[in-house]
């Protein structure tokens, strides 16, 4: 099961990212868990600058804007 962060604040961005990345994973039947990390503290501790942000099992993997599908699934399925 990967471990999935989707970081920042903003309500349309991250949530388009967190649905887009819960809707690839349903599709492709890998086993997620995702938490919407909305607070300023979160931001802090991973250094982050830009939002929305997208840490998997501990890495970044993606920082402003909502990332394509073909990232997110290459993310899942790697």
């Amino acid at each position: 099961m990967k471990k999935i962060l989707v970081i920042g604040t903003c309500s349309c961005c991250c949530g388009k990212t967190e649905k887009l990345i819960r809707d690839i994973a349903k599709k492709n039947n890998v086993s997620v868990d995702i938490t919407w990390k909305k607070d300023l503290g979160a931001v802090v501790c991973y250094n982050i600058m830009k939002t929305p942000t997208v840490v998997i099992d501990d890495v970044i993997v993606h920082e402003g804007g909502i990332p394509t599908v073909a990232q997110v699934a290459e993310w899942l399925l790697n």
